[in-house]
């Protein structure tokens, strides 16, 4: 299937006004209220469906770094964000949530439920960001890999 048409079917299935479709972004917004906007979108061109989940508005100087080593604390192992990414989109000073999906192997309710999973991590990643940001950044002193570290395959 189409993404394109992908998102539409999708916007049917979850029962979204028609009107949330905007054709310049081939996908459709909406907020969840709380500063938190979704966007599931499939541009021209791709085989993908990406939905993005602005989860904060970006700070600026000392609390932009913190806010910064919160989402990468966050990204690690993907065990908070579920697959998901959590990013700077410097263009609209937002930390974003966002996901990319394989248009091929969905369908409309197949997304609704990727959807509906991301927008219940994004509320939970919405606040550890916040509590993360916060807490003094510190780092481990850097040590060499021992053998123990290192799994080789053989």
């Amino acid at each position: 299937m189409m993404p394109q048409q992908l998102v539409k079917d999708w916007m049917r299935h979850a029962e979204l006004p028609e009107d949330l479709f905007l054709p310049e972004l081939d996908g459709c917004a909406f907020s969840l209220g709380g500063g938190m906007d979704v966007l599931v979108e499939a541009p021209p061109g791709a085989e993908d469906v990406f939905v993005s989940i602005i989860v904060a508005r970006a700070a600026v100087g000392d609390e932009l770094a913190a806010q910064l080593h919160a989402c990468m604390v966050l990204n690690a192992y993907a065990l908070e964000t579920r697959g998901g990414v959590l990013g700077l989109d410097a263009a609209r000073g937002t930390i974003v949530f966002a996901y990319r999906a394989n248009a091929e192997l969905l369908d409309a309710a197949l997304l609704d439920g990727i959807v509906n999973n991301l927008m219940d991590v994004a509320a939970g990643l919405s606040r550890k960001l916040k509590d993360e940001a916060e807490r003094p950044v510190r780092f481990a002193a850097a040590e060499p890999l021992s053998s123990d570290d290192v799994m080789i395959m053989r």
